[in-house]
């Protein structure tokens, strides 16, 4: 008896140590080793984007999409298609800073955006109003951000994660952006966006899908 109930103790220990490293998002590995803070931190790099925003407002709607494929981000608009030479990367430190990089350049006419942002990030707790376990969306707060523009690069700008309530946006220095991790291992990390604006009679939905590659 003395033996089963030592095992069973043992059993709840053991269930509650792991208990941080079972999955959180949907597409987590089931059990890892690693607590989704020790997935999380270190290099990343973009390796694959899609995304779709359509906007409705008084005159009509209008399609925009972008689709990087790990060395080159095809941007579709009303104004047209371009290639643009793309690079994006961020890091998470483990004591919670993080810093993320952007750069675009567009090899027709030299035009490009850069941009280093660094704050401090931390994981959500469980929320049922965002349909959120705990642990499964970090929030990042910028503390300072730098860009390079040329004046001409306006077109290079697009809605779909580069805009004002986009994935990189700038609009103010103080505002924090959510990301949920729709899929979290120790090499691959998924972030989805899903998100609806209704700003001054224009409605903005955007469908972003953007998979990170662990850098070694």
């Amino acid at each position: 008896m003395k033996r089963a109930i030592s095992f069973i103790i043992i059993s709840v220990i053991m269930l509650t140590g792991l208990n941080s490293c079972f999955k959180k998002g949907e597409n987590d590995p089931f059990v890892s080793l690693l607590t989704r803070k020790a997935r999380l931190k270190g290099d990343w790099q973009l390796s694959n984007m899609e995304s779709k925003v359509t906007t409705t407002n008084s005159t009509g709607t209008s399609v925009e999409t972008a689709v990087f494929n790990g060395s080159t981000l095809t941007v579709t608009n009303a104004n047209g298609t371009y290639k643009l030479d793309f690079t994006y990367q961020i890091t998470f430190n483990k004591k919670g800073s993080y810093e993320e990089k952007i750069d675009i350049v567009d090899p027709s006419t030299g035009s490009f955006y850069r941009k280093t942002e660094k704050g401090n990030w931390t994981f959500l707790g469980k929320s049922k109003e965002g349909d959120l376990k705990n642990k499964e969306a970090i929030i990042l707060s910028p503390t300072s951000i730098h860009e390079e523009s040329p004046i001409d690069a306006t077109n290079i700008i697009i809605t779909g994660g580069f805009g004002s309530s986009g994935l990189f946006s700038t609009a103010n220095n103080e505002q924090t952006k959510t990301l949920k991790l729709e899929r979290l291992t120790k090499k691959e990390m998924v972030i989805k966006i899903s998100k609806t604006i209704d700003q001054d009679g224009d409605e903005e939905e955007e469908q972003t899908t953007l998979t990170f590659e662990k850098k070694k």
